[in-house]
């Protein structure tokens, strides 16, 4: 896939004190919504760090912060591992369900259209379901 260029969008240097709902590790199952197919996701938050493995791609890397606000985070992802298994410079939409739950939204870097989406848990809510 071509990558887009976001060479002049600012990437946020700020601090991050609105985005105290998103500190953790977070999983998920993304579903692609343009061909059946799904794969595993975790995010791991910690202060400004924002890395992302997709295990069953064989992918990962990190999230370059455009905008936030109480309740939603936009991102670029930056695909260091597995290029030819993720497309590189995706947007990335996190909004805020719950202290618990987020909802990932992946748009295209070519078309900017939505092409996946998941709910992501955080995996400190999850551990305390098991018995």
């Amino acid at each position: 896939m071509a990558s887009a260029n976001h060479a002049c969008m600012p990437f946020h240097k700020t601090p991050l004190s609105n985005l105290y709902w998103l500190q953790g590790e977070w999983k998920g199952i993304g579903m692609q919504l343009d061909f059946p197919q799904t794969w595993t996701l975790i995010l791991e938050v910690e202060k400004d760090q924002f890395n992302i493995r997709y295990p069953t791609l064989n992918c990962s890397g990190e999230w370059k912060m455009i905008y936030n606000n109480r309740h939603r985070a936009e991102f670029i992802e930056v695909i260091w591992q597995g290029r030819d298994q993720c497309a590189n410079n995706g947007k990335i939409t996190i909004t805020y369900i719950d202290q618990y739950h987020v909802s990932y939204t992946y748009f295209s870097p070519d078309t900017g259209k939505l092409q996946a989406s998941a709910t992501l848990v955080n995996t400190a809510y999850k551990n305390t379901l098991r018995t």
